[in-house]
């Protein structure tokens, strides 16, 4: 914002026919940075202050469930197991994750390439694993180390704090987050959380 005031400041003549429009031009720059900004400080305000937990027992399968009913059912495939699993958590905060990590699989997959996102739900003892599987570009190479660390974001648009908040999430339930390239295409992330139903 700085720069852009004082390239204008550098080559503003009042007296040009095209003053009028070159303040417009300046307003509309300076008011679409402050628009990035404020969606820049929000995002980091939610990162920082994520809402009171309101834990209750869910089960889990419906919760998913719902959580993917705003994507596109042709692209999903959603495999659990058939009976109930319940867990002890805040359903908003579970929705939050699942919708962020399926919304960034879709983002990751080009245009071209039919998408396939494959989310399941296992459980060994009393370790419950949610994995996303997508046919995305996968994640470079120099990126494996930053995808967790906030404002790191390879979307033009993006906060960078998606992926950061999911792993905050996690860790309040004494759960992980990681993800590892797929040995074709696309990357698969992986939820792992101790089932705490009594």
């Amino acid at each position: 914002m700085r720069l852009l005031i004082q390239n204008f400041q550098r080559r503003y003549d009042p007296t040009a026919n095209n003053a009028h429009e070159r303040v417009d031009e300046l307003s509309k720059g300076l008011l679409k940075q402050i628009d990035s900004l404020n969606t820049i400080v929000s995002a980091f305000s939610e990162f920082a202050n994520l809402p009171s937990r309101h834990d209750t027992k869910i089960d889990l399968t419906q919760v998913i469930c719902k959580s993917l009913s705003i994507f596109d059912e042709e692209y999903i495939n959603f495999n659990a197991p058939e009976e109930p699993i319940y867990l002890i958590i805040d359903e908003s905060s579970l929705v939050r994750v699942i919708t962020n990590i399926v919304k960034n699989a879709f983002q990751a997959i080009p245009h071209h390439r039919k998408a396939q996102i494959d989310v399941t739900i296992t459980k060994v003892d009393k370790i419950l694993q949610i994995t996303m599987k997508d046919n995305g570009i996968g994640v470079m190479d120099d990126y494996k180390d930053k995808l967790f660390i906030p404002k790191f974001t390879t979307k033009s648009s993006g906060s960078g704090i998606g992926l950061p908040m999911v792993k905050k999430i996690m860790e309040s339930y004494q759960g992980t987050i990681t993800f590892r390239n797929n040995r074709t295409v696309g990357t698969t992330f992986v939820i792992t959380l101790p089932i705490n139903e009594v």
